[in-house]
């Protein structure tokens, strides 16, 4: 589940009201690299309100958001593979240290 809410607000002649959005995500993995997910965005369907004050008009004006569905499928190569760590060699021969 993932939430967004922002407080209402107000800067200079400008008033946001709150905002608040609740977006369900389901998910399900089938084996080591595939998996599907359905996601459902703006799922209150909440009216955003913006108010606009100046000495001559006030406005408040309306956006609606909509609910929006989305479904992905996921593969993922190369899963559960390890990275190879670098081998550095090490010369042991002491005879390159020497002075001739």
């Amino acid at each position: 589940m993932s939430c967004f809410y922002n407080t209402g607000m107000k800067i200079g002649n400008i008033t946001v009201f709150p905002i608040l959005n609740l977006n369900p995500t389901l998910q399900k993995q089938f084996g080591k690299h595939w998996s599907l997910s359905i996601r459902v965005e703006d799922m209150l369907q909440r009216i955003n309100r913006i108010r606009t004050e100046s000495s001559g008009y006030n406005r408040l004006s309306y956006t609606k958001t909509y609910v929006n569905a989305i479904i992905g499928i996921t593969y993922k190569f190369n899963t559960g593979k390890l990275f190879r760590t670098p081998r550095i060699e090490k010369n042991m021969d002491n005879s390159r240290f020497s002075k001739e």
